[in-house]
C-alpha cells in the first residue's frame, strides 16, 4: 500500500461523506503503472480501478493485430464499472494508458458497493452514459477530422484526466490509442513541436501552449469536456 494520491478521483469525491467512509476499506491507494495490462479481452479483471493521476485505456483490437482506443478513463471515472452488472470477462484490452496514482478494490467489493450505495450506483451510471458519448464523438473524430486536430484533442483529453501537463508516450503507442500509422503521428507530433505548443523529449512530452492546442483541437474536444461535466457534474474536470 503507498500513500493516498495527492490529487484525488472526481467521482469518489463526489459521494457524499456517508458513503465514501464505507468505501474507505475497501479502497486501496496504488500506483498503476504505464503500459500494465489490467486485463485481455474475455479475461476477468481482479481490481476496479478509480485513477487519480493516471489513465486507463479501453482498448478495441483487431484479429490483424491493429487497435485503436474507444474509451479514455481518468480522474473522472472508473475502469471495470461492467463488474457491477455480473460480465466476468472484460469487454476491452483494459491496459494502463497514463501511470500515476489511483485507488482500487475488488471486484467483489464494487459489486456489493454498487448495491449497498445508491449515490455510487447513480455516479457510476451517469459516467458510463458519458464514456459512451465520448466513444461516440471520437468515433465521428476520427472519421471526419485531420490527424493534428485529433491528436490535439487526445493530448487535451490525457491531460485534463490526469492532471498534468507532461505525458509519458511513444509515438506506437499515440498511433495505437488514435487508429493511426505510426509514420503519421511522428509527422502530426513533430508539427505540434516545431509550431511550439508541444515539447518533445524521447518518450515524454511537455504541452507547453495549451490555449494554442485547444485552438487547433477540432470541435470535438469542448464537445466531448461539455457533455461530461453536464453528465457528471463533477467540479474540476479541466477547468
Amino acid at each position: 500500500m503507498v500513500a493516498p494520491p495527492s490529487r484525488d478521483n472526481l467521482l469518489l469525491q463526489a459521494l457524499p461523506a456517508a458513503e465514501r467512509e464505507l468505501l474507505r476499506a475497501d479502497l486501496t491507494s496504488v500506483v498503476i503503472q504505464r503500459s500494465t495490462l489490467l486485463a485481455d479481452v474475455g479475461e476477468p479483471l481482479r481490481h476496479v480501478v478509480f485513477p487519480a493521476g493516471g489513465a486507463v485505456s479501453l482498448v478495441t483490437a483487431t484479429a490483424d493485430g491493429g487497435s485503436v482506443e474507444a474509451v479514455l478513463i481518468g480522474n473522472d471515472g472508473v475502469a471495470g464499472s461492467w463488474c457491477a452488472v455480473g460480465i466476468e470477462g472484460a469487454p476491452w484490452r483494459t491496459i494502463v494508458q497514463a501511470g500515476g496514482p489511483a485507488y482500487q478494490m475488488t471486484s467483489e467489493a464494487f459489486r456489493r458497493a454498487m448495491d449497498e450505495m445508491p449515490t455510487l450506483a447513480r455516479l457510476v451510471a451517469r459516467y458510463n452514459v458519458a464514456a459512451h458519448l465520448l466513444t461516440s464523438q471520437s468515433a465521428a473524430c476520427n472519421r471526419f477530422h485531420e490527424l493534428p486536430a485529433r491528436a490535439a484533442r487526445w493530448l487535451l483529453m490525457v491531460s485534463d484526466r490526469t492532471g498534468t501537463s507532461e505525458l509519458t508516450l511513444t509515438h506506437d503507442f499515440l498511433s495505437q490509442m488514435l487508429g493511426a500509422y505510426r509514420p503519421s503521428v511522428t509527422v502530426a507530433l513533430r508539427g505540434l513541436d516545431a509550431a511550439g505548443l508541444v515539447e518533445m523529449r524521447r518518450s515524454r512530452l511537455q504541452i507547453v501552449d495549451r490555449a494554442s492546442l485547444e485552438a487547433l483541437a477540432c470541435e470535438c474536444y469542448n464537445v466531448g469536456r461539455q457533455q461530461t461535466r453536464d453528465l457528471l457534474r463533477l467540479n474540476g474536470l479541466a477547468e
